[in-house]
Formats: structure tokens, C-alpha cells, sequence
């Protein structure tokens, strides 16, 4: 990680340089992906290509899916993870950190101020600004995301405070399980509650933490940088636990080259180079690797057994299979393999001191298949040159990272022309890598294609990031003047030309070249030469002549004195110069050109640039059943399609290099006695700093992706939907004089950009678009922040400096501040037209959020076409007083719906329902084996609202929150058994009671043959037969009676009703339904999956 490189005078004392602003430590890549992890293609405004291969989705009241994600875009310095380069595996979900300045749990000192008084701060100032400071200043940014979508920002304080607002009555805490504090940090617990009430544990033990480490000047010290899902605990009390082992891994995180150009403190007007630093940062991580996920029902094991490439050491290994089996009796429902191809790139780059045989940077992973054992199907991925990635940290990149095939010597980019002579003099020629776009290799390693188990294919096809733009050109006139000196000619030959300045430099370059084959040979005498005269005055204002082999070049200043033919010729505006360029020689033949610009302007012109990365562009689609379609995707409003320029938002030019003006104290440094006191004179300096980091690019900032504000969708040419998004930009650091380099924004347009604003459906008919659909979402946003500072000692005070008011308090420091936003977005409503012959057809939808204690609708509202408005009124625990659904965060459950219709002025109510639940611990304990969960749902009778009924009630549960009794509105009592260890209802008999069950005694015997049915499949005649004789039993005869066996985690057996008939399901071998069948053996129903080829 570098800082800001402040020069003294002989660039070897450099004040704070070992101060790395801004101080971060990032976590692991893996799980920065894991925690920051979004994945919707269809409602993505990045262009980026997204795909969810579905493992499996484990239902415990909760769904937990686990799925491998993809995201497009390979970066040349990017690492892989366990799945490779651009795969991740999405199962339970992970917070990440990335610690800025100190950890904030930890630090000695922490200094959070939301303002800051710089005379009465001056000295807490002047602490945190010192290099070798405590005081951490800066919060440290979180992020989370699980499997199941729910995802988040926050941020905590020294005193475990969370600063969280997801808007959906979720709630994050922080539970300190620390017992010793080791070289690793406190060891912390966040329990997320969502509104449901489930509760999800990250983090807590050893295997559930990240402890990372970055080494960039030597080993450093471990931090706490992720925390993974430990567990999940219901609302019924069901746990999904995950397992982990932990995995050392060890990479190269970045290659850091810089330099400055400043000006000298003691000369004035002169600038002296810094020196190229370079360094090489590691990355050591403590990771875990995820082993098993396990419910009451379902295990899934994680194997991995492919030792990774792309890693310098340690025991990191790639995913290769994910098993599904029965918890009861260890059957294998599913079992993926995952194979893959190994990539070489060749020798690693040398530039930062890497020797040719790293392996590490050269090697790389791609997912070749999936391969499904147990239905035997197949996914396999092609990828677009994945060989021709070079290796990590190689120098042939673009601005953005991206692989361009430049053969650059160098990381800084080319200023030619961007910087004073000069200055460009003085970067030693090191600033000069062509680090422009190629459109044609942004996107290698990208996904291609991909091949499913039906034998159809999508193919994907990616276009650069671009758009067109107007920009300042330098045009210039220009003329060659060609002559040759021939055998027989005179002496000396010239062409000339003249002109009337507009007083830019004129700038040439000619050559010469001669032939003996006629006559002469080799002489002296063989010299070309370039003259310019100004006309309205009379001087000669170049002569500059040389040997014919000897190019005469002026575009560029070497050194700029008198004599340097090499700088362009100055004019003066309105003036008339005359150029002459001649060839000379006595006996032999010479031939010249000389090529001369002048009055150079500047233009606005019309240009297509190219950003970093990639979109897509189209994707054919061949599949079994439709055949071939293809979707296209343009970047614009429909309207806009074929335009050049699109509708990218967040595309800035890139930056070259960074300019400052800096204070140092020159009197004490210019000081070469080194005796007394000089006094404090702060002298703005100019520094020029090119550098090169993959840290600060990352990892400092928040909003790093490209963004298109509207992309229209074609398929096949017959329709096209268009979608329009919102887009806010970020607000800068708060920066003061001088500025520190790098502060991050403040993220405060982060929830509202990609919030769908518009979407148009059009139809295609008579050659012409034309429009079906249009719909209108507006929002809410609710925001809170809090404020991060950076401090900056530039330069150090004299030991017997004496505050001096003229100086200030802080005459040597720097500082900066910026927000730190946390917050969301509401949909309030939601405006659809439809078109139809000539006629708007509108539908008006509107929800108010009308308490900020749970976030959740409390009512909603839809205006018909023909002006009818329907209405719904929700009640939670805050409105209806429940504490205790309030204590378990159960606060967005519906306890109440109220309908109402309004037809003009007449108001009518459909219909009124109340869920009712334990209001207190005991009630739970009697009424629902102390969970909550509810005990009746009532309705009202519409004629008056205050007299209710009950349609149902809920009579007994069981301690997993199964059902066992409920009682319908006729006062109908139903009794539930359940079995296959109490996950499935074998038995439903209506007009009995659970207890009249239980004092039958028939429970026991159905329950204990399901459950010997879970562990042994064959056991299922065993489990009919004793179903059969439940059903006959005497005490039972006057009841409604069905019964139900299953195959668990695959489905539903067989099924006999009241009539007893039984209908029996068949299942193939890959577990999908293939037939239902009478108790004779007749077909009811087939199934049939057809593959091609």
C-alpha cells in the first residue's frame, strides 16, 4: 500500500513516507466476493454477465439455497478462490471487514468525532496525525450477504455499538466471546435477526474467522477481517448448522510501484525524481473452508481434493464435489463433481523483483463442468482465450486492469503531453506504458459458453465498456516539402513554404537519405537542414541543419536551453513565417522530406472511448424446445439503440497521475548548518506522484463499477423491453489544504443507484417498435451516516518550535473527512399503462411504511383503470402491542388485514382477518410448546367489524412447531401425526383429537415404521401395512382418515385418502417423478424428460 510521496531535497528523508494513507487492510478476496455477493442478471445495470448454476435448497421453515454464482470480468491481477476465476460458491453467506486504520474493536484509542474545533482538537490532532499514531479515526467498513438474498453495510464502534438500518426490521448485535485476547484480535459473535425472528450466527469460534494478515515491509500483525454463517436458528427452533476447517492460504495482493517529480525545497524552480519504489504485499489468511451444512433431515458435504496453482503456499485446495445425503440413513440424493482446467500463462513478470519461475502468479483455475452422478447430467463452461491471460502483474494492462497486449517496459502510463516538458523530462521515461483499451482482449477468460444436460447452449457475447464522447482534439495544419539534390543538379536544393501564425509552435521532422548507384559516393558534404524565418521581422528564428543520416526532430524540449534543437519553435500570433527545408551535396544524389505542423488548435470532436471491462452484448440461446433465439442488449433507450454514445453514468477519464501542492517546512530543511531554530515557513511544493496499487483500487472505494442508466433488451427482433435505472453519484472527501490523496467518497448515492425507475415493453410490427407496456417506480430513501477523518503530519516541527498564531494550530497537518452511509430504499409506488387500440389503460399501486419501528407496508392502495380503489391495512406486534413477538423480532409478521374497496364516495369492506399469537412466554409454553406461533385466525363478520369468529384454531403443536390438532370453523377437530422422525405428517384424521390418538395408542406404532422407513427405504411395505392397520382400527371407524409415506428430500410416496384407494409415486433414477400409479398398477399419470441427441 503506498501513501503520498512528499519530497525533500535529496529524496532520501522523506517525512512519513512509511505512513500509508489510507491505512487499509483488506480480507481475503474469497471472502470479500462471499460478503459483497449479488447475483441478477435480468436487473443488473452493470452489463456484466451473471449465472446461478442451483446445487440445493434446504427447506428448514427457512430456505437455504446453495447454488455456484458467476460474475464476467477477469482483471489480469485478480486471484481465483476454491471454484477457480470468476466462480463462487453460495452457500450460508459471510461478513467481511475491511479495516481501515486500526480494528475498531480493538484500538488503544479511538477518536470518532462527528465535527472537529481545530483549536480546541489541536492536540488529539496532532496525535492521530503522527506517524507512529494509536488514535484510530476511521471506521472500519462491514459487509454481509447470505444465500438467501439478504444482504448489508454496517459499521460498529469500540463499544460494540452496530450502526445498521436494513429497513426491513432486521437487527444486527454483537456478542464479545472473547476469553484471552491473542496476537488475532477479539473474538466477536454478530447474530442477525431478521423479522421473522431467524436468527443467524456468524462468526463466535476459531473456525468461523477469517484472521488475516498483510506483509508488505515484513510480517505484520493478524487481524480479524471475516466472520462466516455458523448457524441459523428459526423461529421454531430448527437449526442448519455449517461446519468448516481452516484453510492457510497464502498470495500476492498487490504490486506497488510509484514515484514523484517535485519541486526541490532548496532550488526553486527545479525538480528533482523521487526514485522508483517498488514492493510486493502478501496476503496471509486464516480462511474457513466450508465442510458440511446439516438440518434435522439433509447433510451436504464439501469435498475438496485439488491442491490449488495459484497460491504461494499453504493448504488451499479447489472445490471438486458436493454431496447431498439423508441425515436419517445417509442415502446420496445428489453428488456433483466439479473438474477444471489449469491454466500456465509462462514465466512470471520480473518488474517487482518476482523471479521468472513464480508459479503462483502464472497459474489459473477455470470450472470446466459439473457433473450431476445420480440423474447424470451435465453442465460444461467455455471461456473466451482463458491461454492468453498473461500473467498476474503483467505490465501489458490497461487503465482499468484489464489485459491490452501492450508491450509496455513500465506501469505508469504515457503523459506524454499531459504534463509540462519539463516534467515529462524528469519521469526518466518511465511514464510511458500505452495503457489504453483494447476492445478485443477486455474480455479474455470471460464465459463463452455454456452447455446444459438438455444439449442446448447459451453463447455470450461481450462488447468493451464504451461510449461516445466529445473531446477536446489537437488539430493542426501541415505540409511535407519533398525534394531531391540529383546528379546533375545544383548544389543545393530547397522548398518552401509560408504562413500567417496563430501563435502555437511550429513542430517538424524530416529525413534524408542518399543513393550512389548514379553517381557520386560518400562525402562530408551530404547535409539537409531546416530554416525558419519570421517574416515581419526579418529573424531567423530556427537554422538547424546535420549530417543526412541524422534525423532533425523538433517535438520535445530535452533540456530546453537555447541550444536545444529538439524543442518546437516558438511563434507569434499574426506574424508571417516563411519555412525553407534544403538537402545539399557536391557529386552524389540525396532525397529529403520534411513533414511541418503548425497552427495548432484545439477542437471538439466526436470520439468512441473505451472503459474498463466488459458487456454483454448479446446471448444466443439454443435450447430443445424453442429452437434458437438470440437477445440483444443495447446500452440506451430504445429510441437511443443504435447511438454510439450510451447512457454510462460513472465513467471518468482515467487518472494519469496525481497533482499536489504540498506544504513543507523548507527552512528546516534547507537548513545545512543544522543548528538553531530555523522558524516555520510552510512552502506549497508541487509533486507530481505516478503509482501503481491494487489495494487502494479494490479495496478504497464503493463504487468501483461501471453503470449504465438504461439498457434495452432485444429478442430476436420482435420485442424489447427497456429498462431505466436510478443513478446517484457519490459526494467526494472533504478535503483541506493540502490535500491527502485517496480518501474514499462518501458512499451517498449507494442505495439509490440500480433501483429500477422505468420499464417500457414494446411489440414489433409493421417494421416499427411499438409500445405494450410501461412501469413507473418511485421511492423512498431513509439515510443515516457516520463520519470517518484522516489525518496527516506533512512535515515535522523543529524541536524548539514555538507556536506562533500566525501559523495556526496545526501548521503542519492535513485533513480530510468523509460519511459513511448506511440506510435503504423503500418502493412507495408503482404506476403501470398498458396500450391498447389507442387507449392508456392505467394501474395505480401505492404502500405507505407507516412506522419506522418495523419498516414493514401498513397499508397499500390500488387504483384501478376505472378509477375503483382497493385498499389493505396491515398490523404488526408494534401496532397490537404483542411484546413478545416485539422481543423476538417477529415484527413482520401480518397480526391483522383489513380490505376495504372504494367505489366514488362509497367505501365497502371485503374483508377483515386476525392472526392471533401468544402474547407472553407462559401463554407460548401452554398454548404452543413455547414457541410462538399461532393459535387462531379469525374473521369478522363485514356487517360489524367488532363481531368475530374464528375460522381456525390451532390447537396443539409439538416441540419442532409441527401442527398435531386444529379445529375448523364447523368446530371440526383434525389430528396430524408425524413421522420420518417427526418431518413429515404420515396420518390426518378428521373429527378425532391428538389426545383420543394418543389413548388409542396408535401412535406409536406408524411413527416408530417411519421412522425405520427413513433409514431404510425398503422398510416402506412395513410402514403401509402399518398404516393399513391404523386406519382399521376399531376406535377409529368413524373418522375421515388419510395417510401419506414418502421418500425423504425426494418426495411424497404414495397417498390413501379417506376411500382408500391408494395412488403410489415413482420416481426415476435421477429422483424426479415418473409416474403415478393406481393400487393395481394402472398408470394415472407419466412423466416423461426428453434430452437431446
Amino acid at each position: 500500500m503506498l501513501g503520498i510521496l512528499i519530497t525533500t531535497n535529496n529524496f532520501s528523508a522523506q517525512s512519513n513516507i512509511d505512513k500509508s494513507l489510507p491505512d487499509i487492510k483488506p480480507p481475503s478476496a474469497e471472502t470479500y466476493k462471499i460478503s459483497t455477493y449479488s447475483l441478477d442478471f435480468n436487473n443488473s445495470p452493470s452489463g456484466e454477465f451473471t449465472y446461478s448454476l442451483p446445487i440445493y435448497n434446504i427447506n428448514a421453515g427457512i430456505n437455504v439455497p446453495v447454488s455456484l454464482g458467476y460474475n464476467s470480468g477477469i482483471k489480469v491481477d485478480d486471484t481465483g478462490n476454491n471454484i477457480g476465476m470468476s466462480w463462487q460458491l453460495v452457500a450460508g453467506g459471510a461478513i467481511s471487514r475491511v479495516v481501515r486504520d486500526e480494528q475498531d474493536e480493538t484500538s488503544a484509542s479511538v477518536w470518532f468525532p462527528g465535527t472537529i474545533d481545530v483549536n480546541a482538537d489541536a492536540n488529539t490532532i496532532k496525535t492521530a496525525a503522527h506517524p507512529d499514531n494509536s488514535i484510530d479515526t476511521e471506521y472500519d467498513w462491514f459487509s454481509f450477504s447470505l444465500s438467501n438474498g439478504m444482504s448489508g453495510q454496517f459499521y460498529i464502534d469500540k463499544n460494540l455499538n452496530v450502526h445498521y438500518n436494513g429497513g426491513d426490521g432486521s437487527k444486527l448485535t454483537i456478542t464479545d466471546k472473547t476469553t484471552i485476547v491473542t496476537q488475532y484480535g477479539k473474538n466477536l459473535e454478530f447474530t442477525l435477526t431478521d423479522n421473522q425472528g431467524n436468527k443467524y450466527y456468524f462468526g463466535g469460534e476459531e473456525k468461523f474467522l477469517e484472521r488475516s494478515r498483510i506483509d508488505y515491509k515484513g510480517p505484520d500483525k493478524y487481524y480479524t477481517s471475516g466472520w462466516y454463517l455458523s448457524k441459523i436458528i428459526t423461529n421454531k427452533n430448527e437449526e442448519i448448522s455449517f461446519d468448516y476447517s481452516v484453510e492457510q492460504i497464502s498470495y500476492y495482493a498487490s504490486m506497488s510501484a510509484s514515484f514523484s517529480v517535485s519541486e526541490s525545497c532548496c532550488v526553486p524552480n527545479t525538480y528533482e525524481n523521487s526514485g522508483i519504489t517498488k514492493s510486493k504485499t502478501t496476503m496471509v489468511a486464516l480462511k474457513p473452508r466450508l465442510l458440511t451444512i446439516e438440518s434435522d433431515v439433509v447433510k451436504l458435504n464439501f469435498l475438496y481434493d485439488k491442491q490449488r496453482k495459484d497460491l504461494l503456499n499453504g493448504d488451499g485446495k479447489l472445490l471438486t464435489s458436493i454431496a447431498v445425503l439423508s441425515k436419517k440413513n445417509n442415502q446420496v440424493i445428489k453428488n456433483f463433481q466439479l473438474a477444471y482446467d489449469d491454466i500456465n500463462a509462462g514465466s512470471a513478470v520480473t518488474y517487482y523483483g518476482l523471479p521468472l519461475n513464480e508459479q503462483s502468479t502464472v497459474n489459473r483455475h477455470f470450472l470446466n463442468n459439473v457433473y450431476e452422478s445420480i440423474s447424470n447430467q451435465k453442465y460444461k463452461f467455455e471461456y473466451y482465450s482463458k491461454e492468453s491471460i498473461p500473467a498476474r502483474f503483467s505490465l501489458a494492462t490497461d487503465f482499468y486492469g484489464y489485459s491490452n497486449g501492450k508491450a509496455n517496459q513500465t506501469p505508469f502510463a504515457n503523459i506524454s503531453g499531459k504534463v509540462p516538458n519539463y516534467i515529462l523530462t524528469k519521469t526518466n521515461g518511465w511514464a510511458s506504458a500505452d495503457k489504453d483499451v483494447d476492445p478485443d482482449k477486455m474480455y479474455l477468460g470471460n464465459l463463452k459458453r455454456i452447455y446444459y444436460p438438455t444439449g442446448g447452449y447459451s453463447e455470450i457475447t461481450y462488447e468493451s465498456n464504451s461510449s461516445s464522447d466529445l473531446e477536446e482534439v489537437e488539430k493542426s495544419e501541415s505540409i511535407g516539402l519533398q525534394i531531391s539534390r540529383l546528379c546533375s543538379s545544383p548544389k543545393t536544393m530547397t522548398k518552401s513554404f509560408s504562413f500567417t501564425s496563430n501563435g502555437s509552435p511550429i513542430t517538424y521532422s524530416a529525413y534524408a537519405s542518399t543513393d550512389y548507384s548514379d553517381c557520386g559516393y560518400p562525402d562530408s558534404h551530404e547535409v539537409h537542414g531546416i530554416s525558419i524565418t519570421d517574416l515581419t521581422t526579418g529573424q531567423n528564428v530556427r537554422g538547424h541543419s546535420r549530417d543526412y543520416n541524422i534525423p532533425l526532430v523538433a517535438k520535445e524540449c530535452i533540456t530546453g536551453l537555447p541550444t536545444d534543437y529538439n524543442c518546437p519553435v516558438n511563434t507569434v500570433a499574426g506574424h508571417l513565417y516563411k519555412v525553407e527545408y534544403f538537402v545539399s551535396s557536391y557529386i552524389g544524389r540525396i532525397d529529403g522530406m520534411a513533414s511541418v505542423y503548425y497552427n495548432f488548435r484545439k477542437e471538439l470532436q466526436t470520439v468512441l472511448k473505451h472503459y474498463g471491462g466488459s458487456r454483454v452484448k448479446k446471448i444466443e440461446e439454443n435450447n430443445t424446445e424453442n429452437g434458437i433465439y438470440t437477445k440483444w442488449f443495447y446500452y440506451n433507450k430504445l429510441v437511443d439503440k443504435d447511438l454510439q454514445k450510451t447512457s454510462i453514468a460513472n465513467a471518468a477519464a482515467p487518472k494519469l497521475f496525481d497533482y499536489i501542492v504540498t506544504k513543507r517546512n523548507c527552512a528546516l530543511e534547507c537548513n545545512s548548518s543544522g543548528t538553531g531554530n530555523p522558524p516555520l515557513v510552510s512552502f506549497p511544493i508541487p509533486v507530481y506522484r505516478f503509482y501503481k496499487d491494487n489495494i487502494l483500487s479494490d479495496y478504497n472505494d464503493r463504487s468501483n463499477k461501471i453503470f449504465y442508466k438504461s439498457i434495452t433488451e432485444l429478442i430476436d427482433n420482435n420485442k424489447a423491453v427497456e429498462k431505466n435505472y436510478l443513478y446517484a453519484g457519490d459526494s467526494n472527501a472533504y478535503l483541506y489544504d493540502p490535500p491527502i490523496l485517496d480518501a474514499p467518497h462518501s458512499n451517498s448515492g449507494q442505495i439509490k443507484r440500480g433501483l429500477l425507475q422505468n420499464e417500457m415493453q414494446y411489440g414489433f410490427n409493421n417494421n416499427n417498435y411499438n409500445i405494450i407496456k410501461s412501469t413507473d417506480y418511485s421511492y423512498n430513501f431513509v439515510q443515516n451516516n457516520v463520519t470517518s477523518f484522516i489525518f496527516k503530519e506533512n512535515f515535522s516541527l523543529s524541536p524548539g518550535y514555538v507556536s506562533n498564531p500566525q501559523d495556526g494550530p496545526i501548521p503542519n497537518i492535513s485533513y480530510t473527512f468523509y460519511q459513511n452511509y448506511y440506510g435503504f430504499s423503500k418502493l412507495i409506488e408503482t404506476i403501470s399503462k398498458e396500450y391498447i387500440t389507442n387507449q392508456i389503460v392505467e394501474t395505480k399501486s401505492g404502500t405507505t411504511y407507516g412506522n419506522n419501528q418495523h419498516w414493514q407496508p401498513t397499508s397499500q392502495k390500488i387504483t384501478f383503470p376505472d378509477n375503483t380503489i382497493q385498499e389493505t391495512t396491515y398490523s404488526y406486534a408494534h401496532e397490537k402491542g404483542n411484546q413478545l413477538m416485539i422481543e423476538k423480532n417477529m415484527i413482520g409478521i401480518p397480526l391483522e388485514t383489513i380490505s376495504t374497496q372504494t367505489i366514488g364516495s362509497t367505501v365497502k369492506t371485503l374483508s377483515k382477518t386476525s392472526t392471533i399469537y401468544p402474547v407472553s412466554q407462559t401463554e407460548a409454553n401452554t398454548k404452543t410448546s413455547g414457541l410462538v406461533l399461532p393459535t387462531s385466525v379469525l374473521s369478522y363478520d363485514l356487517q360489524n367489524l367488532s363481531n368475530a369468529r374464528t375460522e381456525v384454531s390451532y390447537d396443539k403443536y409439538d416441540a419442532k412447531g409441527n401442527i398435531l390438532q386444529y379445529t375448523t370453523k364447523d368446530g371440526v377437530p383434525v389430528a396430524i401425526v408425524w413421522g420420518y422422525n417427526n418431518t413429515q405428517p404420515i396420518a390426518k384424521v378428521e373429527g378425532a383429537t391428538y389426545d383420543q390418538l394418543v389413548s388409542l395408542g396408535v401412535i406409536t406404532a406408524i411413527v416408530d415404521a417411519s421412522n425405520a422407513d427413513a433409514l431404510n427405504p425398503a422398510q416402506e411395505g412395513a410402514l403401509i401395512t402399518a398404516l393399513d392397520t391404523f386406519r382399521k382400527n376399531s376406535g377409529l371407524s368413524g373418522y375421515q382418515i388419510s395417510t401419506y409415506t414418502y421418500n425423504p428430500l425426494i418426495g411424497v410416496t404414495s397417498i390413501t385418502p379417506p376411500s382408500g384407494i391408494r395412488e403410489s409415486y415413482i420416481y426415476d433414477t435421477a429422483n424426479r417423478l415418473e409416474k403415478v400409479v393406481d393400487v393395481n398398477g394402472n398408470v394415472l399419470k407419466e412423466m416423461k424428460y426428453n434430452y437431446k441427441n
